[in-house]
């Protein structure tokens, strides 16, 4: 009698890894107590600002004008979460595991398309282990820069 080995789908072991990402950074961000500085502080202070401009004003390009110096769509996706848990600073720097989802699995992609499946599990799983990728306290447009750029190169195959 032949014993079949099971082998996990690569969507199983990258939610896995995420569902690992997320909770380890929720346990960190509940017990850290740090305030957020320089960078990652005006970006929180700006996706407030927005937050209270779409709660008041009816009228997008006074929202886009408001912030001349960075780019709006990093603190435009803090929006839905503000709504949804309050507006907190853990919320915002939550946020960033929606980038560092689309950064596996372009990452995943692009290994799998160039060396295998094995190598695109393990571009997905170093690439979330990177200390400049995962800031856990961190809320600046980094990561997605990153997410977006290997999702660009993942489109160009």
């Amino acid at each position: 009698m032949q014993i079949k080995k099971i082998t996990p789908s690569p969507i199983f072991i990258l939610l896995i890894l995420f569902l690992f990402y997320a909770v380890n950074n929720y346990i960190i961000l509940r017990s850290d107590t740090t305030p957020l500085v320089f960078d990652t502080n005006d970006y929180f202070a700006t996706s407030i600002n927005f937050y209270y401009m779409f709660s008041q004003v009816h009228n997008l390009y006074d929202v886009f004008l408001s912030s001349a110096i960075r780019p709006p769509l990093m603190m435009l996706t803090t929006l839905p979460f503000y709504y949804l848990f309050g507006v907190t600073s853990d919320v915002a720097v939550m946020t960033s595991i929606i980038f560092l989802f689309i950064l596996m699995i372009s990452v995943y992609m692009i290994g799998s398309h160039l060396g295998g499946r094995k190598a695109g599990l393990l571009g997905a799983f170093l690439i979330t282990t990177y200390p400049i990728i995962v800031r856990s306290e961190e809320h600046t447009s980094e990561l997605q820069s990153h997410s977006f750029i290997s999702y660009a190169v993942f489109c160009l195959k």
